[in-house]
């Protein structure tokens, strides 16, 4: 074959030429012009190119078609394709709550942030945030969260790029009729584009005049709070199961809230 001519039709929309391997690149094909090629010998020719972090969608097809010509012999054509899966990676998402510790009636915050740090976007992000019968109906709901009062769930659908983070919160009050120590438990799942769902979750701990969870108040309550007045947060003594007004100092009216209580 006297001077065979090779060329490379490459999608240039979707991938960037790394390395043309002595080619011309001319932005939309690579073309290599090759010395004769005798009957039986092999030439090896490649190319490296590199899929564009724009590219749409998770899975795209990566199509690339060549031809090899030479005046001495017929036109061959020849194709290659790759699927490219330009997939999200939305687990180091997070959950969180304002504080760990709350009494019943107060006001709790939850945020949840959501960040892709995978290589391709996630168009549709959809995240469901359960919240148990002891919060009320939440208020001060970030742009684009829909509370569903028949679930008692939070939504938010919307798309996240590569390297994005949204940050989206809700404000909730805690029942003012829970008396025993236990917990809340809000949990939420976020599903990506490719339907692959990270689980999250936050705990919030009641902060009750029973602090010692013996299911009524009595007079070794008052005494444990008694004994860490007063400490504020920070202090190596200072827990915030014993900060019943939830002000981060264990003082006289927290006493005076677990004597209020003693039944």
């Amino acid at each position: 074959s006297t001077h065979p001519v090779v060329q490379v039709d490459y999608p240039q929309d979707l991938a960037t030429v790394t390395n043309a391997n002595g080619g011309t690149n001319n932005g939309d094909t690579i073309s290599w012009t090759l010395p004769d090629l005798l009957p039986g010998p092999q030439q090896l020719i490649t190319f490296t190119l590199q899929a564009n972090s724009s590219m749409p969608g998770a899975l795209t097809n990566l199509t690339v078609p060549a031809q090899v010509s030479s005046p001495m012999a017929p036109t061959i054509a020849l194709q290659v394709n790759t699927v490219i899966a330009m997939a999200p990676d939305l687990s180091g998402s997070i959950l969180a709550a304002s504080r760990g510790w709350l009494p019943p009636g107060a006001s709790a915050t939850f945020t949840a942030t959501l960040v892709n740090t995978g290589i391709g976007p996630s168009a549709n992000t959809q995240l469901t945030m359960t919240l148990p019968t002891e919060l009320a109906a939440p208020s001060g709901l970030s742009p684009g969260l829909v509370y569903h009062a028949g679930t008692h769930e939070i939504t938010w659908t919307g798309a996240l790029a590569v390297n994005q983070t949204q940050t989206l919160a809700f404000t909730s009050l805690i029942s003012s009729t829970l008396v025993t120590a236990g917990q809340l438990v809000v949990n939420a799942d976020v599903e990506d584009t490719l339907g692959v769902i990270t689980p999250l979750s936050v705990t919030v701990n009641l902060a009750v005049p029973d602090v010692n969870g013996t299911g009524d108040v009595d007079i070794a309550d008052i005494q444990q709070v008694a004994a860490r007045w007063p400490l504020p947060i920070g202090n190596p003594g200072y827990h915030p199961r014993y900060d019943l007004n939830a002000d981060d100092v264990i003082d006289v009216l927290d006493i005076i809230a677990v004597a209020n209580a003693w039944n």
